[in-house]
């Protein structure tokens, strides 16, 4: 696929994404906000953290390369870490900064943004930690990767998502990235994905972790590929209090030519302080 392509592919998505999203946002004009008090002081519960306020996020991940034929690749070590601002109850905004350890040092710098169609904090209806039942939330993002802190060599990359809560257990997603210049090692081209929440807020409890109710275990699964190969990914989620979730990361790539297979293992933290 060429970059003329790329660019028609990411249009489309585009559109389809923000039509949907207009759509839910005239459906949901009659939602009511749901403020509550935690040791006094009054925020408005929210799927990405309370409103107004900043969260961090972080993750770092290990990974041993094999190209076959018993020969071993060299050891990956990727760091990243993140901030994510809710701006009001239907955006988000989010930087991000990765390192990527591999023989050189590597970096990717992300901005981008989500839009949430309905309303997450109304008082009444069904949701789940990744918002209210049939409102789709659209993710944009851009962002640059470059060899070295000089970023006059960068390439450019956009990012594109949308996840769909379906009920108070399970939100399904999809996505699409435009590279300017894909690399071999680029698996993560087109992807879907199925977040899994094994217990569900009780009546009074939404968003107090963003990330599911404390003490219960939530599962994110993804998948995909590019013309260069595929990759599966697994993330496990422990909400320890209010606060704090940490976070446990398997993922596996393949690549068929020239081969390489990769095995990552990671762990995580979610930190909302102001929850």
């Amino acid at each position: 696929m060429n970059r003329r392509n790329h660019i028609t592919v990411l249009r489309g998505m585009i559109v389809i994404a923000l039509i949907l999203l207009l759509a839910s946002v005239a459906y949901a004009q009659e939602d009511t906000t749901e403020v509550v008090t935690f040791v006094g002081k009054s925020v408005e519960r929210h799927p990405d953290g309370a409103v107004g306020t900043v969260s961090f996020h972080g993750l770092l991940q290990y990974g041993r390369v094999n190209k076959g034929a018993g020969v071993s690749g060299p050891h990956i070590q990727k760091y990243d870490f993140g901030l994510n601002w809710v701006v009001d109850h239907r955006v988000s905004l989010n930087a991000s900064f990765m390192t990527i350890d591999e023989d050189t040092l590597r970096y990717e710098s992300t901005v981008g943004l989500r839009l949430f169609s309905r309303h997450p904090s109304r008082a009444d209806g069904v949701k789940n930690p990744d918002g209210p039942a049939f409102g789709p939330v659209l993710t944009l993002g851009v962002g640059i990767r470059h060899p070295s802190l000089a970023v006059e060599t960068s390439r450019m990359l956009a990012d594109l998502g949308l996840a769909v809560p379906l009920s108070r257990y399970l939100t399904v997603s999809a996505g699409y990235r435009y590279f300017e210049e894909i690399e071999e090692v680029d698996v993560a081209q087109v992807l879907g994905g199925v977040n899994i929440y094994l217990s569900r807020y009780s009546a009074d409890s939404a968003y107090t972790n963003p990330d599911g109710p404390a003490g219960q275990l939530a599962v994110s699964l993804a998948g995909g590929g590019s013309k260069n190969g595929f990759f599966g990914d697994l993330t496990l989620l422990f909400p320890i209090n209010n606060n704090l979730t940490w976070k446990l990361n398997i993922r596996g790539e393949r690549i068929e030519s020239p081969y390489r297979r990769t095995a990552f293992g990671g762990v995580g933290f979610s930190f909302y302080p102001a929850n």
